[in-house]
Parts: C-alpha cells; sequence; structure tokens
C-alpha cells in the first residue's frame, strides 16, 4: 500500500510539474501578427516628420488607424490618419511632430475586422525634444553688414567711372575727364556720408535708455 500511494503521489507531482512549465508557454504573448508598428520603436527620440512603418492586415480588413496620446495617462488619443486598404511590411503614415510640444508621446495602430475585432499595436515613450533656438545677429554684426554693402556700392561707383574716364581719348577732351572725376567725387561723398548716417543711427539704437 505504501508503495503505490508513493507512486501515485510520484505520478501527480510529476502531471503537476509538466502543467506548470507548460501554463507559461500556452500563455506567452507573440507578435500581432495583424497589428504592427516596426518604426518608430519605444523610447525612440523624434524629429520633425516621422515616417511610421508597419503591418495592418486581416483576414477580414475593413481599414486601420494611427492614434498618439501624451505619456503616461494617454487618456487622450489625437487620429493622425489611416487607410483602407492593408499594408505588409510598408509605410503606415507620416506624422508630423513639429506642431507638438517637448515630451513624451505614445504611438497606436489599430486594425478594424469585419467580425468586429480590433487588433492593436503601442509603442511607448516616444520623445519629442525642443528646438535648438535660432542665432540672431547682433547690431554690431548688422551694422558691419550695412557698412561693407556701402563701401562695396562707393567702390564700384569709383571703378565704374574711372574706366569711363580712361577711355575718352584725345587732350582736347580733358574737360569731360574733369567733369567725370567731379561727378565721382560728389557721388563718393554723398555715399560716404549716407553710410555714416546709417552707421550713427544704428549705433544709437543700440544703446540703453538713459534718464
Amino acid at each position: 500500500m505504501k508503495r503505490r500511494s508513493r507512486l501515485r503521489l510520484t505520478l501527480l507531482l510529476g502531471l503537476a510539474g509538466v502543467f506548470l512549465l507548460a501554463a507559461p508557454a500556452g500563455h506567452a504573448q507573440s507578435p500581432n501578427p495583424y497589428a504592427r508598428i516596426a518604426s518608430p520603436a519605444n523610447n525612440q527620440p523624434l524629429r520633425e516628420r516621422v515616417t511610421i512603418q508597419g503591418t495592418a492586415s486581416h483576414p477580414q480588413f475593413v481599414r486601420y488607424e494611427l492614434a498618439y496620446a501624451a505619456e503616461p495617462d494617454l487618456k487622450t488619443w489625437i487620429s493622425l490618419g489611416g487607410g483602407v486598404q492593408p499594408v505588409e511590411n510598408s509605410v503606415l503614415g507620416v506624422w508630423n511632430t513639429q506642431p507638438l510640444a517637448p515630451g513624451a508621446y505614445a504611438l497606436r495602430l489599430q486594425v478594424f475586422a469585419a467580425d468586429g475585432s480590433v487588433s492593436e499595436s503601442l509603442v511607448r515613450n516616444l520623445t519629442i525634444s525642443a528646438p535648438a533656438p535660432t542665432p540672431t545677429p547682433s547690431t554690431s554684426t548688422a551694422q558691419t553688414q550695412a557698412g561693407a554693402s556701402e563701401l562695396q556700392t562707393a567702390r564700384t561707383l569709383f571703378q565704374t567711372l574711372t574706366a569711363i574716364v580712361a577711355a575718352v581719348p584725345g587732350a582736347f577732351l580733358r574737360g569731360v575727364q574733369y567733369a567725370l572725376l567731379a561727378f565721382l567725387a560728389f557721388g563718393a561723398y554723398m555715399l560716404l556720408k549716407r553710410f555714416l548716417a546709417r552707421w550713427l543711427r544704428l549705433g544709437a539704437q543700440d544703446q540703453p535708455y538713459r534718464d
């Protein structure tokens, strides 16, 4: 009797062990074959326009939809659109993240079937960073650029008029040469005066107000 009881107990313990080993394998979740986001992946930083790739299919496929929500509550989902044609390992849509505030977001794919079932894939902790500030030129830089432009204009005018004067033949046209030289001097004076006035005006704008 004792031997039979021990044998029975051994068999029961063996069956229990087999059941416990098989139970996790039977309940292990495999990737959803009908809804899968391949890119972007969990914990991935996002920038500007993001191409969403993956699979959206079903034997009774009707449509699929993409949506995003702010982490961590995921209470409000905002649609990104979708499609009415199945997709196999290809582009599901494009997500423009530029208008979004910096932070973490989740991305969801839902595939709707004619039998009423909904297959879902979720990607978490997608990070959007604040854009880098665009450097603005200082007042001194603007003054330097303005001065360079004025000087270049004066230099071009000088070279042009000098070429015209040099091209005039004969001593009897010396009066014409003098007139052109006078015009050159006057033009250079006006450009220099304009340059100095603009420089002083920009410098005054850059000074702090004093009572």
